[in-house]
């Protein structure tokens, strides 16, 4: 197995470039500073060392010289591994004996290969001599491609240095020198990033901030504002209008690469999460379709398979035995039971697809008539409610009064057979975004380790038929108050009944 050693002192940088690479099947070695360094690499010569150039009390050239000096070190392949990506830095890295040069922040798509790159098997091999007007002894690193930077600035020399400070990392860069140019290219090639003057001379930069982030298909780019002189209050509007981040002329180039990379990879990650957000919701769609079309669809042939066992009774009346008729039974409890289940899954595709638009309606009244409908199904103190501060709510009321249903269903269905039913309704409003529903029961309850159960399609804690029903109303439950950006959780307690509790914002 290939060896590494890593000598940083940066802790973030060192774990990382440690993950990467142990990913890749390389066994790693760390050191926080030189002289450590030095130690570790006499002592397990490793193939390879990343040997940072800016390492607290021995720099990592006098390292590097130190190594060099070390018959039992002297040919290992040595990288820089730096922020200093300018090409001076390079070539002076070169010159002083590096075999080449990874640059950072670490791009994790690249760098366990580029290290890889450098690395021989077996015992380690002098550096391949060169001959370029870099020095002897050096070999350059290939840079990855990054992104597409537009640089739009008046000043031609001012393009010109960011282009040299951003090209060396990987970034291709375009230039443009006027407002009304910047918009038009920006339109065009979809650039990255986008690095902005503020004092273009025909436009200034705020001006084209504003067009892009009114416009859909470049409002997502991200913008830095380069910034010159008194421009304080370009700063304020700037960020009214969606600017990221600002550099102040003259710019230094670790702060640019710094903000670039950190701009960037914000940017990648909110567009895996955005693609991952499309790919999810496609998904769900495509399921609720599929329930949609399966549950309905499916009730045709249902009911032919009801009528066919109607009529095979009929005709067979006479001769009817025992065990045929238990046979005919069992057809029709099961085809019930499927329909039941049907039924279910039609309603939990119909809940997006289907349900109504939102509307203001007082939780208060809704829950009172709620009662008033149902009481014919309980002792009249069964039911204790405490509503008098539930607030008006906008949502679905045909969907709250299913979720009311499903919870009073249950109660009654799981009661305990040894005491009267008691259910307690509560209704508040916790602050002004937010109102809270709680229904709790005295039934049988059930073991707390299954709470993550009780909301997944077609689940039943209670198996056989003691109980009715197919395990669909708490995930129809469920599937409502997510439609209403709310959330359910649940306490439950075998032989001590449960409580639900629902939080609901005012207006979602």
């Amino acid at each position: 197995m290939n060896k590494v050693l890593i000598i940083e002192d940066n802790q973030l940088n060192l774990d990382l470039a440690k993950a990467l690479l142990q990913h890749q099947g390389f066994q790693t070695f760390e050191a926080e500073e030189g002289d450590a360094g030095v130690e570790m690499a006499r002592k397990i010569l490793p193939n390879l060392i990343l040997l940072d150039l800016n390492l607290p009390r021995k720099s990592g050239y006098e390292v590097l010289e130190e190594l060099r000096a070390d018959p039992r070190t002297k040919d290992i392949q040595i990288l820089a591994f730096t922020a200093l990506a300018m090409e001076e830095d390079k070539r002076r890295a070169n010159a002083c004996g590096f075999n080449g040069v990874i640059t950072k922040p670490i791009n994790v798509d690249t760098f366990a290969n580029l290290v890889g790159s450098f690395i021989t098997e077996k015992t380690p091999s002098p550096p391949v001599e060169t001959t370029t007007q870099e020095g002897p002894n050096c070999t350059e690193v290939p840079v990855p491609y990054l992104a597409d930077v537009m640089v739009a600035d008046s000043s031609p020399t001012s393009v010109q240095r960011l282009t040299d400070i951003l090209t060396p990392l990987g970034y291709g860069v375009t230039g443009v020198n006027s407002g009304n140019e910047a918009f038009d290219a920006i339109c065009k090639t979809k650039p990255d990033l986008v690095l902005l003057d503020s004092m273009l001379s025909d436009t200034g930069g705020v001006p084209v901030l504003e067009t892009l982030k009114r416009h859909a298909e470049t409002a997502e780019i991200p913008v830095i504002l380069l910034l010159g002189g008194d421009t304080g209050d370009d700063i304020g509007t700037a960020l009214e209008n969606g600017v990221l981040d600002y550099l102040t002329k003259p710019v230094r180039p670790e702060a640019v690469q710094a903000r670039v990379a950190a701009i960037l990879e914000t940017k990648k990650l909110e567009d895996a999460l955005r693609q991952k957000t499309c790919e999810a919701e496609s998904a769900k769609q495509d399921l609720e379709q599929f329930l949609f079309i399966a549950s309905h669809d499916l009730q045709a042939p249902l009911r032919k398979i009801q009528q066919f066992n109607e009529f095979l009774r009929a005709s067979i009346e006479d001769e009817l035995t025992n065990e045929t008729a238990e046979y005919l039974n069992g057809i029709a409890r099961n085809s019930q039971a499927m329909e039941v289940l049907l039924g279910s899954l039609l309603s939990l595709s119909r809940i997006e697809r289907k349900g109504a638009a939102f509307s203001s309606f007082s939780l208060k009244e809704l829950i009172e008539n709620f009662i008033a409908l149902h009481q014919d199904f309980f002792q009249a103190d069964s039911i204790q409610t405490d509503i008098a501060k539930a607030p008006m709510l906008y949502g679905d009321r045909d969907q709250i009064v299913v979720v009311l249903e499903i919870l009073l269903d249950n109660a009654l269905k799981f009661r305990a057979k040894d005491r009267p039913i008691k259910i307690q309704i509560r209704c508040c409003q916790l602050d002004e975004n937010r109102c809270e529903l709680i229904v709790q029961d005295n039934g049988i309850g059930f073991d707390p380790k299954y709470i993550k159960r009780i909301f997944l399609p077609m689940e039943k804690l209670h198996g056989g038929t003691k109980y009715p029903g197919v395990g669909m109303g708490l995930a129809i439950l469920k599937k409502i108050i997510e439609r209403h950006n709310g959330r359910v959780d649940v306490d439950s307690k075998s032989d001590e009944g449960s409580r639900f509790t629902i939080t609901l914002p005012l207006n979602p």
